[in-house]
């Protein structure tokens, strides 16, 4: 967990503080707890841990590391680390991961693009630092703060959060010392894509009627025959769900070989986030279709290779962010998603994420 809940036991402030950085630590990477969120009611407010935190200034990103934005803004954080972490700057990098079953420290071997980062980590696993933070929008990530004595003096978020900090960075540092050789702002940055839509399976309401239903087994089941999803939000991607599925949880298990989900991307980049649900170890099948067609190497992203006949396909096993499609020419382009080996390899999906 994130947020430290204080005991009935009245405590020592120094037992809280060692209480709390025990409690944390495991969700700390680079460094000791340096913050708690402490609920009280309905607020959730940060408190530190540690002196360090106050004698320094901070760059708080909060971001999901599932979304196509992660890579970039880490490779962004990376760079500002080593430009800036000599000059008292420090940089922390908060994960909301959208997942309860992915809000795990081990899940992030497979959430990161990799293991090593100059800057400290923190998996926010009840998004209780979010929330003392005001990061809670899942649509306003990645959301940047800008600490000075432990206050915020600079805030941004969304596809521009990036934009202007580097500047304002130098602009503390030289107000303290404006003699002190800085070099240019980076460009903006190019790499990547941003995060323009989601889909998630989890809400029950989503599911056409009659939806799912407990078998005999006491799992939910569902049968549907091409029924379009229920928008459960104003601007919500729908989705056509036919063949037989299962759902555990957040988890959407293509339970047969004619489950097949269709829709059209609003995006030009396409990924699924995904694990292997078998108990056996092996790969579980994704085959994609693009208007129809099964071969689209041109429009291949990393993660999508192709199957025995030349078809896409997503070979999955972790659970993490499967990368598919990139540069789709327009918005509005047909997707298929088919589980041919449903059965003996079953494939359970978290959700849907599009980018442009």
């Amino acid at each position: 967990m994130t947020a430290w809940k204080p005991k009935e036991k009245p405590l020592s402030l120094e037992e809280a503080v060692a209480l709390a950085k025990r409690e944390l630590s495991r969700y700390w990477i680079g460094s000791e707890p340096l913050l708690a969120a402490v609920r009280s009611g309905e607020k959730v407010t940060a408190h530190p841990l540690s002196a360090d935190f106050a004698r320094r200034d901070w760059l708080m990103l909060f971001m999901d590391p599932t979304g196509f934005s992660a890579e970039p803004a880490l490779n962004r954080i990376e760079e500002w680390s080593q430009r800036f972490a000599g000059h008292g700057i420090g940089f922390v990098v908060v994960l909301r991961v959208p997942y309860a079953n992915l809000r795990r420290v081990e899940a992030l071997e497979w959430l990161l693009p990799r293991k090593q980062f100059p800057f400290i980590l923190v998996l926010d696993a009840e998004d209780q630092l979010s929330a003392a933070f005001g990061a809670t929008s899942a649509r306003e990530l990645p959301r940047m703060y800008l600490l000075v004595d432990g206050k915020p003096v600079a805030e941004r978020s969304g596809r521009s959060w990036g934009e202007g900090v580097e500047e304002r960075i130098q602009q503390l540092l030289w107000k303290r010392d404006p003699g002190l050789p800085l070099p240019p702002a980076l460009p903006p940055e190019q790499s990547g894509a941003a995060d323009i839509a989601a889909i998630s399976f989890a809400d029950r309401r989503q599911y056409p009627k009659p939806g799912f239903q407990v078998d005999e087994f006491g799992e939910l089941r569902a049968g549907f025959a091409g029924a379009t999803s229920i928008a459960l939000e104003k601007d919500a991607t729908p989705y056509q769900i036919s063949g037989g599925w299962k759902l555990e949880g957040e988890r959407l298990i293509a339970a047969d070989e004619t489950a097949t989900l269709r829709l059209k991307s609003p995006g030009s980049h396409f990924a699924v986030v995904a694990e292997l649900a078998a108990r056996e170890p092996g790969d579980g099948e994704i085959l994609l279709e693009l208007e129809g067609i099964r071969m689209h190497e041109g429009l291949a992203a990393e993660d999508l290779g192709q199957d025995e006949s030349g078809g896409s396909v997503l070979r999955v096993r972790e659970a993490r962010t499967y990368r598919a499609f990139k540069g789709l020419p327009n918005p509005g382009r047909e997707l298929c998603l088919r589980f041919p080996h449903a059965r003996e390899m079953p494939v359970a999906l978290y959700g849907l994420r599009f980018g442009g």
